[in-house]
């Protein structure tokens, strides 16, 4: 299927050239297409191995590496065609008024034109397709938490509190169910979003630590510091959630004292400042930037905001886990 591609790319373009070259002296259509066809063929597919060879050595892939190995390309692509053409064809090729530096000249603008044209077409699609895979990760990312709320452990968990505190606090029972139907009433109604409000996030946030608290009594303990000022800024769903869970799961359900969570948000000119600290079990960072959650989010930032997103995260074996996030201020 890519040969035929070349073929016909190769192949089309030696007939614009044939057309061009020919016009006013149609008769020698056929003669030009010839001579065309060689130069197209081999300049494209010298070009083809010298880039294949360009992509697989261990440097920088920098726009001005692309056009040295196109321009290499199409000089080398020249002289083989030459002599082909002078050589085996023994077709007088050169006169007093197109000489061989012309030829040259010819050859490096129409190649450096189709280079950056196919260059051009390659980032565009390439950014389209990033730009569906992310948008299929940022999905995925969303199932997933729902999925964690979903799963077994999660529910069997909570479900098992449920009739001990049937006796003891039926308060806690009906608190329990409302915050169950809220966290997946709302991750639901999330998908459609992409953009919410601190506040919502933080609302589904305080549900989920509840559940914790009750399943895990004295051993999760958290505190939530947001001003006002900053409840209102847009975030993409799902972000600091991501953080939090992680430090339930693989933080403090794990130490048999369990621990607390701090999520601290400030504003900073126009920068959110979001921090999630934990007294869980620690991690080596190498480790934990591994967990799906703490990657996958890596990307929908990088994604969302480029390089002006930062995920920090400091962290050591029995001292806990402090992960600083800064996103820009999305108007």
């Amino acid at each position: 299927m890519k040969t035929i591609k070349y073929i016909l790319l190769f192949g089309g373009i030696a007939l614009v050239a044939s057309f061009l070259f020919s016009l006013g002296r149609m008769e020698h259509f056929f003669s030009i297409f010839i001579i065309s066809s060689i130069f197209s063929f081999s300049i494209g597919t010298i070009s083809h191995y010298l880039f294949v060879i360009y992509k697989k050595m261990n440097f920088p892939k920098l726009l001005i590496g692309y056009i040295t190995t196109a321009i290499i390309s199409t000089l080398i692509g020249t002289e083989f065609s030459l002599f082909v053409i002078i050589k085996i064809l023994k077709i007088k090729f050169f006169s007093t008024s197109f000489t061989h530096s012309t030829l040259t000249i010819i050859n490096l603008i129409i190649g450096l034109t189709i280079f950056l044209f196919i260059y051009i077409k390659y980032k565009i699609n390439y950014a389209n397709m990033e730009a569906e895979r992310l948008k299929r990760l940022n999905t995925e990312a969303q199932l997933k938490v729902l999925s964690a709320k979903l799963n077994p452990h999660f529910l069997f968990n909570t479900l098992n509190i449920l009739p001990q505190l049937a006796y003891e606090s039926p308060e806690s029972v009906e608190k329990i169910v409302i915050n169950l139907s809220d966290i997946y009433r709302k991750i639901l109604t999330l998908t459609d979003k992409p953009l919410i409000t601190v506040e919502e996030e933080l609302e589904l946030i305080e549900k989920y630590l509840e559940i914790e608290k009750y399943r895990m009594s004295e051993r999760c303990q958290f505190e939530i510091v947001a001003p006002e000022n900053v409840k209102k800024e847009k975030i993409l769903p799902l972000t600091i959630e991501v953080l939090v869970e992680n430090s339930i799961i693989h933080g403090i359900s794990p130490k048999k004292n369990g621990g607390t969570i701090k999520i601290n948000i400030n504003r900073n000119e126009n920068k959110l400042e979001i921090e999630v600290t934990d007294t869980g079990i620690g991690f080596e960072p190498d480790k934990i930037t591994k967990q799906f959650g703490l990657s996958g989010l890596k990307e929908r930032l990088n994604y969302f905001y480029g390089e002006d997103a930062i995920l920090k995260i400091v962290s050591s074996k029995n001292g806990g886990t402090k992960i600083k996030m800064e996103v820009p201020i999305v108007n």
